[in-house]
């Protein structure tokens, strides 16, 4: 009865949440094409084809990368050092003019450097959204930002503190929501979530995009039905806040690396 108890209640802050605001503010768009992003929002595609990139994406990449059926980027802010990402005005800006429409993600840092040097999660998202303003100081209405929680073999960007990494991302999560706009999620997969939280279930009622690849034999599905069967912080996707798939990585095309994901819009 407990387990119960603890599911509904992670449940429905977030069916409040989603209600009160709309999903065409997840994104990140001009005030002047409003209308049009709440159009799209409401179509009835279910899915929608997003993908993701760390690297410069000219107008002519977004371009052919929209013609090839992806209907809008999603670009990365802060790179795993926690500094921001050089290209990320010049990205947003482009895409703005081509899609009309991105989202956004960021990847902190939880090491002892990173918080000598850039501050915990307040001030690093503090210097997201400093950021923010500087590239856009108006005219723009900011939606999510997805929170890069994964492991890297390359780097560490992490804690070895469980507990020490709930709480710099709670930091970070509070952080934006003084700013305004649809609420931060996450971005993690099953392994770097445990590794990193050991497996928290406290962010339920913030929205998830995950990360799961399959094999080459069994590729994961370009939707969100694999996600009960491998799920992970006490999401499910009952709950109506399961809404980004990373089903493919490291893939090339219109002269760009990118990731391929799904979204329920």
């Amino acid at each position: 009865m407990k387990m119960i108890i603890s599911v509904l209640l992670a449940i429905v802050p977030l069916t409040l949440a989603r209600t009160s605001l709309p999903s065409y503010k997840m994104f990140t768009y001009r005030e002047s094409d409003e209308a049009l992003v709440r159009e799209r929002a409401a179509s009835p595609n279910d899915l929608t084809k997003v993908y993701d990139a760390s690297t410069a994406v000219s107008a002519d990449n977004q371009a052919c990368m929209q013609h090839a059926g992806w209907t809008f980027p999603l670009f990365r802010m802060m790179r795993s050092n926690g500094e921001l990402d050089p290209n990320f005005c010049t990205n947003g800006q482009v895409a703005l003019n081509v899609s009309q429409q991105f989202m956004m993600y960021i990847w902190p840092c939880n090491t002892p450097d990173c918080i000598t040097k850039l501050g915990d999660g307040t001030k690093q998202m503090q210097t997201v959204i400093n950021a923010l303003q500087q590239c856009w100081p108006s005219g723009v209405r900011w939606g999510t930002v997805w929170i890069d929680i994964e492991t890297s073999s390359a780097l560490n960007t992490w804690s070895s503190s469980t507990s020490d990494n709930v709480q710099f991302i709670q930091q970070l999560m509070d952080a934006w929501a003084t700013f305004g706009g649809y609420p931060a999620g996450v971005y993690s997969s099953a392994s770097s979530w445990t590794t990193i939280t050991g497996n928290s279930n406290a962010f339920t009622s913030h929205i998830l995009w995950y990360a799961r690849y399959g094999s080459s034999s069994a590729p994961a599905p370009a939707d969100m039905s694999d996600f009960d069967a491998h799920k992970f912080g006490g999401w499910s996707t009952a709950g109506g806040n399961v809404l980004g798939h990373q089903y493919k990585a490291d893939q090339s095309a219109c002269s760009i690396g990118y990731d391929a994901n799904v979204f329920a819009m």
